[in-house]
């Protein structure tokens, strides 16, 4: 009967042990992106122990064992997603309030590029690469003098998006120079200061 209790004592502890490591990435994580992981990771792990516990069944005997890792399984998910949902009803999660943040640039801060319809893929990444990048370095390949950063956006129909955001310290002139050396481009349909609505 002791060795029966230790065959399910054993894997029971482990999966709360798993779990708790688990809650506490979860909730110390830095915003909820990155707290996804932790949810995905508890899924993984419940898992793979509980078709561990399958196999384990199939053989006579190991088959306590497997019901035990089973069940240790399955609780290893509950107990995280019982305990994760506790501390978010609770507002115990630091990262629960943050604000949402857009990697897009604001209005006024960057660059909306449209490209005529029917633009290849391996046109746009030939424009980025002259256009918006520095050559290739041993380093890698930076973005060219006054760009912070550069999307992708969700193509809207046939017709693909570029968003660019600029330094806030360029001045007019700056900004009309990195934009000129854009529109000038044949594959350029329209440059904004700002996402159209429409799209």
């Amino acid at each position: 009967m002791r060795r029966v209790a230790a065959v399910s004592a054993g894997p029971f502890l482990i999966s709360s042990a798993l779990s708790v490591w688990l809650v506490w990435s979860w909730r110390s994580s830095v915003s909820g992106y990155v707290a996804v992981y932790a949810n995905l990771a508890a899924m993984l792990f419940a898992g793979m122990v509980g078709f561990a516990g399958l196999g384990l069944i199939v053989w006579e005997r190991t088959r306590r064992l497997g019901v035990a890792v089973l069940v240790s399984a399955m609780w290893l998910y509950v107990s995280f997603v019982g305990v994760t949902n506790a501390l978010y009803r609770l507002d115990l999660v630091p990262w629960k309030h943050e604000r949402m943040v857009s990697i897009l640039p604001d209005a006024g801060k960057g660059f909306y590029i449209y490209f005529k319809p029917g633009t290849s893929e391996a046109e746009i990444r030939k424009f980025s690469d002259q256009v918006i990048f520095d050559p290739p370095s041993s380093r890698g390949q930076d973005l060219k003098a006054g760009i912070t950063s550069f999307v992708r956006v969700a193509s809207s129909g046939n017709q693909e998006t570029i968003a660019i955001g600029l330094r806030p310290d360029l001045t007019p002139m700056q900004r009309q120079e990195i934009r000129s050396r854009i529109e000038k481009e044949s594959i350029v349909q329209q440059v904004t200061d700002a996402r159209l609505n429409c799209r």
